[in-house]
């Protein structure tokens, strides 16, 4: 995957409140040897997917299918809110290296679908293996042919940078594709692409463009109920947090200090495990997802004080929800949960909760 920066659809505007943002046009583009598939498994009653990434063979026939150590949430009527794409604007350090965030996009809603013939590539062909109008139904395959990537103008709704606060200068617009770093890819030495800008008022000036290697941290994970995950980073880098992941989802709390462990309290059966870790300066790396079956449900008990994991699935983080939507907590503990309580603005939402299909 490579994230193209159109240069020439950079610009200052004005927010609904008028005050400054920076906007700019995107594509996520697939520069592999052939197609890009992502199969949802999509749950009505949660409003959640896990995916599958089916991996096509030279001769376009599908060689395998593999899990994903994340998930999306279907926002109707056509896109997936999903970790697609991640665009931050960071400081420049003496040198020219890149530094601090000082501002972020929330885009974060996709239609995982071809719409455009990347700029620069040899011989795309005429249509992408998926049709665009794919994105209409939450259970059907996405995704988009080499040659072509799924496209973001820069007034598309979220995707623009806040400039409150942040005055005229130089910066850095780094944009990242697949940021939690899940999907199988040929090579992930072209996800990154810096952006050198000069912004002084409403004006902003394109000063250079790169791609970036940047080094990912390693994770691996071993054992089958109790998970260890190990990590290696590059030097002078730190590891500030791993989260473990069974069936696309953020199990337990993001552990802080090592050893990385993690008990799996699913229910028997077969699961997919990973863990992803973040290093200091936000970069992501996620574990190869793996495959364990779990002969009968866990009866360990936590130390005294313990608490169990919360975790908000749907809505997820920025949504903006209108009508009625469904909501989706995971909470995972080593003992039985009697009742999970929701709550909006500090009010008590519906009832209370006492089993998980409530």
């Amino acid at each position: 995957m490579k994230m193209v920066i159109p240069t020439d659809s950079i610009s200052i505007g004005l927010d609904g409140s008028h005050k400054r943002q920076l906007q700019f046009t995107h594509i996520t583009a697939n520069l592999g040897p052939g197609e890009f598939e992502l199969d949802p498994h999509y749950d009505r009653k949660t409003g959640l997917s896990t995916f599958t990434q089916a991996l096509h063979g030279g001769n376009g026939s599908i060689a395998k299918r593999v899990s994903l150590a994340t998930y999306g949430t279907w926002a109707p009527p056509n896109r997936y809110r999903y970790p697609l794409s991640s665009f931050t604007l960071n400081r420049v350090r003496p040198g020219g290296a890149i530094g601090g965030v000082v501002g972020r996009s929330l885009k974060d809603e996709y239609c995982l679908a071809g719409f455009v013939q990347v700029p620069g590539y040899k011989n795309p062909p005429a249509h992408s293996f998926i049709s665009g109008s794919n994105c209409n139904d939450r259970s059907n395959r996405l995704g988009w042919s080499a040659g072509w990537g799924d496209k973001y103008d820069q007034m598309d709704t979220g995707q623009a940078i806040s400039l409150t606060g942040v005055p005229d200068g130089k910066y850095i617009l780094r944009a990242t594709a697949d940021p939690e770093h899940v999907l199988h890819e040929v090579t992930t030495g072209n996800d990154v692409t810096d952006t050198l800008l000069k912004i002084a008022g409403t004006h902003v000036t394109v000063l250079s463009q790169h791609l970036r290697n940047v080094r990912l941290p390693e994770v691996r994970v071993t054992g089958r109920r109790t998970l260890t995950a190990t990590v290696s980073v590059s030097p002078r880098k730190t590891i500030r947090s791993v989260q473990f992941i069974v069936d696309g989802r953020p199990a337990g709390h993001p552990r802080k200090a090592p050893p990385y462990k993690y008990t799996v309290t699913a229910p028997a059966g077969a699961h997919f495990v990973s863990a992803r870790a973040t290093i200091t300066n936000g970069v992501m790396g996620s574990a190869p997802v793996r495959r364990i079956v779990l002969r009968e449900a866990s009866n360990l008990v936590l130390p005294r004080g313990s608490r169990p994991a919360v975790h908000l699935l749907n809505p997820g983080p920025n949504a903006i929800v209108t009508g009625l939507k469904p909501i989706a907590v995971e909470v995972t503990d080593t003992v039985d949960v009697p009742a999970v309580r929701l709550s909006v603005d500090g009010k008590q939402l519906g009832a209370v909760l006492r089993s998980a299909s409530s």
